[in-house]
């Protein structure tokens, strides 16, 4: 399971696998962590949906998912989640930090993407 204290130490890592360093990714934290409180965390308080990740948790899967493109269920394989938990932690906090930051998000390769690697294979 991918744990922000261990990542952090390696920064390399952490900006390949995040496409941010350890710098901007607190700057964003600190950007998104009031809004996450007010619109998530007091909004969806109900009995048995408990979540093993914190805010930092959900933001490295979020932008593990921007950066890599790789399937949900990867992503909760990883973090050791089930691939629905990673869909709803993505769908709250996609708008929360949209508001802070603009990541062009890829759902796949274009025609002349995919063209150009068969021609050239």
């Amino acid at each position: 399971m991918i744990k922000y204290e261990k990542i952090k130490e390696r920064e390399d890592v952490f900006f390949h696998l995040f496409g941010v360093n350890v710098s901007e990714f607190e700057l964003i934290l600190q950007k998104i962590e009031a809004p996450w409180q007010e619109e998530i965390v007091d909004k969806y308080k109900r009995p048995g949906r408990f979540c093993s990740l914190d805010l930092r948790g959900h933001l490295m899967m979020l932008l593990l998912y921007y950066k890599h493109c790789i399937t949900q269920e990867f992503i909760g394989t990883l973090f050791n989640l089930h691939k629905a938990n990673v869909c709803r932690g993505i769908k709250k906090l996609e708008p929360l930090l949209a508001k802070v930051m603009n990541i062009p998000k890829r759902d796949g390769l274009s025609h002349d993407e995919v063209k150009d690697l068969i021609d050239n294979g």
